[in-house]
């Protein structure tokens, strides 16, 4: 007898789905162009023409793979979005040619080599930043730490920031930390809100936290990896973290997050569907082990290349992690 499929439809109105990896991509695109603004105003026009060479130089290396595949992605957002998130990742004040190299190598390389887009093995923008920091440390360590702060689009804002911070941190030592016996040293409002040590522009951690939710709520990331990445992370950093100045358990693991771009890469890049787990458990392992390996590579000197190399990492480990959860299911049913 042969089988015959049925479809039962209902009484109006009708609810269509219609989410797909491209809607998803424009979406993240669109909330990060916001902190691209908040972070031109505190850099100046530095920032915006960073982006606009690292996203054009990802369009110009999508349109050639893309090409000689004979298979045209550049309305799926994802080149678009790898040189956004490339420029949030690079410090204020580096060579243009850096931006361009990070580009060009995480769309030709990372992603066009292995057969394009759902085909890649690790993150493009991670791959193509780890291969910038790798190939220029000096350009780096001098934007990081430059002591002259960039000419900001609005000229008062830093200085209203600052007041912000050292308005907030006092607040919250007299309310709630100096009766505990405690004090919260300032910077930690400057450092979310973009303004780092020095004067020094950042990406806005405090608004990149704040966008997040949205795409929690929206499904489109999960919470367990950034969640466990971070927890992996702040517990090793607040034990060990200043064991040769101050002993144990006085670590500023909070410090430490907001000093690079670890929230970035925890909710943007660590989150990447193609290259992390999708099942909870796995993201759980993904993000706790990207969180122990920060830590160490903090420990240990890489401080903002840390989350970088932690999750590229883990990334080429994925095959391993998802082996190993089947084969463990596996000889539970049996």
């Amino acid at each position: 007898m042969k089988a015959t499929r049925r479809v039962l439809v209902s009484g109006a109105p009708f609810i269509h789905g219609a989410r797909t990896a491209a809607r998803d991509a424009w979406f993240v695109s669109a909330l990060l162009v916001l902190v691209l603004v908040w972070e031109s105003l505190l850099s100046g026009w530095g920032s915006l023409i960073v982006a606009g060479v690292a996203v054009g130089t990802a369009l110009l290396a999508e349109l050639l793979q893309s090409g000689l595949r004979r298979r045209f992605e550049l309305d799926d957002g994802s080149g678009f979005l790898t040189g956004l998130l490339i420029a949030l990742a690079l410090p204020p004040g580096l060579p243009i040619y850096v931006p361009i190299v990070a580009a060009a190598f995480a769309i030709l390389v990372v992603k066009g080599a292995f057969g394009g887009l759902g085909n890649n093995w690790m993150n493009p923008a991670l791959g193509g930043l780890a291969f910038a920091w790798l190939d220029w440390p000096s350009q780096f360590t001098t934007a990081l730490h430059s002591a002259s702060p960039l000419a900001p689009l609005l000229p008062n804002l830093p200085h209203l920031l600052v007041g912000f911070d050292e308005w907030a941190s006092a607040a919250l030592n007299s309310l709630l930390f100096q009766p505990l016996g405690a004090t919260m040293p300032s910077g930690y409002f400057a450092s979310l809100l973009g303004l780092g040590a020095g004067g020094v522009p950042g990406v806005p951690m405090g608004l990149v936290l704040a966008l997040s939710t949205i795409l929690i709520g929206k499904r489109i990331i999960h919470w367990q990896i950034p969640a466990a990445m971070f927890a992996f992370f702040a517990l090793p950093t607040w034990i060990f973290g200043d064991v040769a100045s101050t002993g144990f358990f006085s670590g500023d693991a909070l410090g430490h997050s907001l000093a690079g771009p670890f929230f970035l890469v925890a909710f943007f890049m660590a989150t990447d569907p193609v290259t992390s787990p999708s099942r909870q458990a796995r993201m759980i392992i993904f993000g706790g082990a990207s969180g122990v390996l920060a830590f160490l590579f903090v420990y240990f000197g890489a401080t903002a290349l840390a989350p970088i190399l932690a999750v590229l990492f883990m990334n080429t480990l994925m095959p391993f992690i998802d082996e190993s959860a089947s084969r463990l299911l596996r000889g539970r049913r049996g």
